[in-house]
């Protein structure tokens, strides 16, 4: 009986052990935090307004291990860059007059920065265009979560980068035929 035992016992310690490296690095606080926002959205009563949404998004950040509301936007101000200078994401803003600033902050909150990089915003948000249109975080508080400082503050260049950088992209896009 002993015997058995002992070769029942090896077997679960060897389960154990492969359970335990199984275990990936868990997802940044960011990506958590938009993976939550889509669903507590959805479940909200009424019309979605920016207020609507920035409730939700703090709601969501306060139920995040991890996660501040600084570092949010600064993990968003970074994502939306990456995707504002992806020129055919600003054509697509143009094709359904959104502006790309707000665009942008929905589509990464929404979680939805790699499949709008792969197939384009038209594609993905065709029928949800109106959740494109409300910014939750001005363009001035997310500068100020990335370069405020101790030792010193956001300059009004930096709040209005990424405002410049868009006016100036429009203007090189080609012409709508």
């Amino acid at each position: 009986m002993s015997i058995l035992n002992e070769s029942l016992k090896g077997t679960v310690e060897s389960n154990v052990k492969s359970a335990s490296t199984r275990r990936r690095n868990p997802k940044p606080a960011f990506a958590r935090v938009n993976e939550r926002f889509e669903h507590l959205l959805k479940n909200q009563v009424g019309a979605i307004t920016d207020k609507t949404k920035r409730l939700v998004i703090e709601e969501c950040i306060n139920r995040v291990d991890g996660a501040t509301s600084t570092e949010y936007q600064k993990s968003l101000r970074d994502a939306m860059t990456k995707l504002l200078y992806n020129f055919p994401f600003l054509m697509d803003c143009r094709e359904l007059s959104v502006s790309p600033f707000s665009a942008a902050q929905n589509v990464i909150m929404f979680n939805k920065f790699g499949k709008v990089s792969k197939e384009g915003l038209v594609n993905v948000f065709k029928k949800k265009v109106d959740l494109l249109n409300n910014e939750v975080f001005t363009e001035g508080e997310l500068a100020k979560a990335k370069f405020d400082s101790p030792s010193g503050k956001a300059t009004e260049e930096q709040e209005n980068e990424l405002s410049i950088f868009i006016e100036k992209a429009m203007q090189i896009l080609p012409k709508d035929e």
